[in-house]
């Protein structure tokens, strides 16, 4: 089992029952028993180019960025709320919704899919999945991703 904790921080509505959906489709395809907590922001495109920036070198708006949690060795007190006992806190995902609505627009697709894909992705890195690292990866992600879209 898992929770999914969605803050959205812009001004839109959006749909936390696809988000729940989308991570169901992850956790069920992968066969994943343990109970995990993920935290989910919608942020608009300041927010994710600052990140973006800070994190990664690049200043420029993205569509998704996932920040895994490295457990006990990353904490520093009172960065991060506990998550109950039991549950393992995954980590955080970020998704620019302007981003995300472009890019449904070029696409020719749905917000809800592109949104669904864009959950789907940063969950995969955060369980540790890569697609940056060599072209077999990138391959071996990306039909995984397809798998659990389908």
């Amino acid at each position: 089992m898992f929770h999914l904790e969605i803050a959205n921080l812009t001004t839109a509505r959006v749909n936390d029952g696809l988000f729940q959906e989308a991570a169901e489709k992850v956790f069920k395809n992968l066969g994943l028993k343990a109970d995990f907590e993920i935290s989910l922001a919608i942020v608009g495109e300041a927010k994710i180019r600052k990140l973006n920036k800070f994190w990664r070198g690049k200043n420029r708006a993205t569509d998704v960025l996932s920040f895994p949690f490295a457990g006990e060795k990353s904490k520093k007190k009172g960065e991060f709320v506990e998550a109950p006992a039991g549950v393992e806190f995954l980590g955080e995902i970020f998704i620019c919704l302007p981003y995300a609505k472009k890019e449904a627009r070029r696409q020719n697709i749905p917000l809800e899919k592109e949104l669904e894909t864009l959950l789907v992705h940063g969950i995969l890195h955060l369980l540790g999945y890569d697609h940056e690292r060599s072209e077999k990866e990138e391959k071996e992600f990306f039909a995984l991703q397809e798998k659990i879209l389908k």
